[in-house]
């Protein structure tokens, strides 16, 4: 028997297995493009097994809501961005990431691991969303992503956003909530000036005299 039941902007999918004597359900769980993914197969009954089932089952209904909340707040954001800009933040100067000359601040998320496929280590921080970058500053150091270097940003289980680079490479990225970032770097990308653009030219400026 198969059910499927929308949650916001996930489907949670179920295959239920026949009840079997003396067998008891057991699922098996797994997250992928926004979608989370429940099988019930049948296992030996025990009484050792039941904390370990219920547990699976609470881990999959709360994996469930976050990236159903995560794509309801994307979506939401999408449609606001369609008429207002992205929010500038203050940057406090605490030493650690320092904004450039007509660049500001949309976001930042701590806790952030960021992972290059070349080393494969990845290295906790904070991420920052510029108008011009992504910055990662890490115990290890400053990583950082113009955003005309950027090819295509994606999305992976929970957590992840994949980003893959102009220059061929790519890095994944751990955060929270990936989905409604994925929005933001998207109108930030949008926002750059192409390479036959005019740069606004800041506050007093006056051109030189020919």
């Amino acid at each position: 028997t198969h059910t499927v039941a929308p949650q916001g902007g996930t489907q949670v999918v179920r295959l239920a297995a026949p009840a079997v004597a003396d067998r008891t359900p057991f699922v098996l769980v797994a997250a992928q493009g926004g979608c989370v993914f429940s099988e019930d197969v049948t296992g030996p009954a025990s009484a050792e097994d039941a904390p370990a089932e219920s547990a699976a089952l609470r881990d999959a209904a709360t994996i469930a809501r976050r990236v159903a909340d995560d794509e309801s707040a994307a979506d939401a954001e999408r449609q606001r961005l369609q008429t207002e800009p992205l929010p500038v933040l203050p940057v406090v100067d605490d030493g650690s990431f320092e904004i450039r000359p007509g660049e500001v601040l949309h976001g930042h998320r701590p806790g952030a691991l960021l992972e290059r496929r070349r080393d494969g280590h990845p290295s906790g921080g904070i991420l920052y969303l510029t108008s011009q970058r992504l910055v990662h500053v890490g115990a290890t150091g400053v990583e950082e992503i113009p955003l005309t270097g950027i090819r295509d940003v994606g999305v992976a289980l929970e957590r992840l956003l994949l980003i893959e680079l102009a220059d061929g490479s790519d890095l994944a990225l751990e955060v929270d909530s990936p989905r409604l970032l994925r929005v933001h770097v998207a109108a930030a990308r949008a926002a750059v000036p192409g390479p036959g653009a005019s740069t606004p030219e800041p506050a007093g400026y006056s051109p030189p005299s020919p």
